[in-house]
């Protein structure tokens, strides 16, 4: 059952608004737990009575604009990758206007551009994809953004078709393309269920994309994933406005980072977040309520 930190000091709200993204099934699942797990612990307005919790949709860059909107923000809490929330801070793309009014809370785990292709397919590395049938996701998903950047670097195209996730996972297994291209989890539940019944090889992404780092898929995340796999991508990050006080922060990163087990339960590619882990490589300045939770 989830942990419910004590919360006697937060700040009083009519509604607590969280943004997530429902085409990501961990951020999606985070979201609606926390909503659950909130329900009647944030104090009502008129102090009394629970206030409102919402879990609004979004997606990484809307997030932020919702958590920063000015004259009143429309969020207070959601998700959000490193790069982006850098990228919203020095004012660049895909963002017009520098932002500082947000910090961090916790990294719940590390995303990454996945290129897979069939083991037999004849597809060793991203040069091989030149004039090959491709899936990747919509925008404003990074998937196609990402994936773009990676083929320029490489000097090459290939045939992109947009697919939501699922589709693409299809469309592989069944020969429709010969490779598809996300931006998920790594050790992602659904990817690792399709190497369970497919014979398939993650393809290393060698050069780098300007704003984004380079990460490393360990050997064994997937069935016949024998070695190290570089390639690009991010920490996934939960965010708050700068307007939060302390209390209500440190209240709030308990809630988030004491359910981290719960929430794992259905998510396994949070296996990876610990009470220690949440606070490392947040990418950002951290909100001062998140920090007094980490050394209390």
């Amino acid at each position: 059952s989830a942990k419910t930190p004590k919360a006697d000091d937060v700040p009083w709200f009519k509604t607590f608004r969280m943004v997530g993204d429902p085409m990501d099934p961990v951020w999606n699942h985070v979201n609606e737990q926390m909503r659950l797990i909130l329900k009647g612990k944030i104090k009502g307005i008129d102090g009394i009575k629970g206030a409102g919790v919402d879990s609004m949709p979004g997606h990484a860059v809307l997030n932020l604009q919702k958590i920063t909107a000015s004259p009143a923000i429309e969020a207070e809490c959601g998700f959000t990758y490193t790069y982006l929330a850098k990228a919203a801070m020095n004012g660049s793309s895909p963002f017009k206007e520098k932002s500082t009014a947000f910090e961090g809370v916790a990294k719940t785990h590390t995303q990454a551009l996945q290129i897979i292709v069939k083991s037999d397919s004849g597809i060793d590395s991203v040069s091989d994809l030149d004039g090959k049938k491709l899936s990747t996701g919509y925008q404003p998903q990074p998937d196609e953004s990402l994936t773009q950047s990676v083929l320029k670097k490489y000097g090459i195209s290939a045939n992109v078709e947009n697919n939501f996730f699922d589709l693409g996972l299809v469309k592989l297994s069944e020969g429709e393309v010969d490779a598809i291209s996300y931006f998920v989890p790594i050790g992602s539940d659904e990817v690792a269920k399709l190497f369970k019944a497919n014979k398939l090889k993650v393809l290393s992404v060698d050069r780098d994309v300007p704003g984004i780092s380079s990460v490393v898929i360990p050997s064994g995340t997937y069935k016949g994933v024998k070695s190290d796999v570089s390639t690009i991508g991010s920490n996934s990050i939960w965010v708050c406005s700068s307007e939060l006080s302390t209390e209500a922060v440190k209240d709030i990163t308990g809630f988030l980072v004491g359910n981290i087990d719960h929430f794992a339960m259905e998510r396994p590619e949070l296996t990876s977040m610990t009470a220690s882990t949440a606070s490392e490589d947040i990418g950002i300045p951290m909100h001062p309520g998140a920090e007094a939770y980490y050394k209390s």
